[in-house]
């Protein structure tokens, strides 16, 4: 019987999966997407890595018998007043002009949209077929910022992951956007303190000049503001990173949480499962 339950399994997951990688773009988020990215290739799936074009100019080649297996797709970058020129990553703005680059980013919604359509109508070129290149997304890897990729994942029944380079503690400590609106923090010294929400002792906070480094830059969710246009002034802008996560989060995509080596940390079952090579593989995807 077992016997026959694995052949059963294998038959139904003898082909790879299309998976989509799309990262912020900033080379923290880019660099581990991309090791990802390779990992997935090396189970024998097909990945296709998003970015912008000099993005993926500046990342190291891909290992040569991983290429078959990772297609980089580059999405031009919209020209926005006052972005400077060639600027497709946070290490080319200065952070005065953070906003700029979120405000561009926003702009990748319609080609990704495109893309998208694309590749769910079976758009794969000659050959794509035998690589999973040529086949429907089975997943879409999408980072904090990303709030207005799932409804266009939704529209074509393509399940998102939110994938966190942030490890696990720091999402404990940043808590949920209810747990924020009832009892916010809004000073650095806030920040220097155990969450209220944490109801064990722990001795987890920031230091007084992470934390006001952390204000200053508007990673800690004040307000619920995500990218895009509305928002304007400096202090509403530099909370936007974490309303787009608390959105992206609220479309109950599955988590996976990057931790360093020297973790022991179980994998989730969805992790299991990807983790593992197509012949041993059944995804289960949402309907």
């Amino acid at each position: 019987m077992a016997e026959t339950g694995e052949a059963t399994a294998t038959a139904r997951s003898s082909s790879p999966l299309h998976v989509v990688v799309f990262p912020w773009l900033a080379f923290g988020h880019i660099i581990p997407y991309m090791e990802l990215s390779e990992q997935l290739a090396r189970r024998g799936h097909a990945v296709t890595f998003v970015s912008a074009p000099r993005n993926l100019a500046r990342l190291r080649p891909v290992p040569e018998g991983l290429r078959p297996r990772i297609r980089l797709l580059p999405l031009p970058m919209p020209t926005v007043d006052g972005l400077p020129d060639g600027a497709e990553s946070t290490a080319d703005v200065p952070p005065e002009k953070g906003d700029l680059l979120k405000a561009a980013f926003d702009g990748l919604a319609a080609p990704f949209a495109g893309f998208l359509a694309g590749a769910c109508a079976g758009g794969g070129g000659e050959g794509e077929g035998a690589t999973g290149f040529g086949k429907k997304p089975d997943w879409i890897f999408v980072d904090f910022a990303h709030h207005w990729l799932p409804p266009i994942a939704e529209q074509h029944k393509v399940p998102c992951a939110l994938f966190s380079i942030f490890p696990a503690v720091f999402i404990a400590f940043a808590g949920t956007k209810a747990a924020n609106e009832a009892r916010p923090r809004v000073t650095a010294e806030d920040l220097t303190a155990q969450p209220p929400w944490i109801p064990f002792p722990t001795p987890i906070a920031h230091r007084l000049y992470e934390a006001e480094q952390m204000v200053y830059d508007a990673i800690m969710p004040y307000r619920d503001i995500r990218f895009g246009p509305h928002a304007t002034t400096p202090s509403r802008s530099r909370a936007r990173a974490s309303g787009s996560a608390w959105h992206v989060r609220d479309i109950k995509a599955h988590c996976a949480c990057v931790q360093h080596d020297s973790m022991e940390v179980r994998p989730t079952p969805f992790q299991a499962q990807l983790w593992q090579p197509p012949s041993r593989r059944t995804m289960h995807r949402r309907g």
